[in-house]
């Protein structure tokens, strides 16, 4: 059975961090949209794997989710876990 699913996601930026999690939360919506994550558990018959049906966009504006991923891959490499 086929449908349509709108995914709506809220969040406050004002942490100053919150760029490179933004990144990493849009890898995740990417594999949902591109049907690599699996949502209930009839996906052997096709349910619960989903596919784009439109651009992400953020804050209105589409094609911005590449900038938030680069800057979450950059962020996290100059993470120091030594200390």
């Amino acid at each position: 059975m086929n449908g349509t699913f709108t995914l709506k996601l809220s969040i406050n930026k004002e942490n100053p961090n919150m760029d490179w999690i933004i990144g990493i939360l849009l890898l995740a919506v990417k594999d949902l949209q591109n049907g690599f994550l699996a949502v209930g558990g009839q996906t052997s018959i096709g349910r619960g794997i989903f596919e784009a049906n439109g651009p992400l966009t953020i804050d209105g504006e589409e094609n911005k989710e590449d900038a938030y991923i680069a800057s979450s891959i950059v962020k996290y490499k100059e993470m120091d876990y030594e200390h």
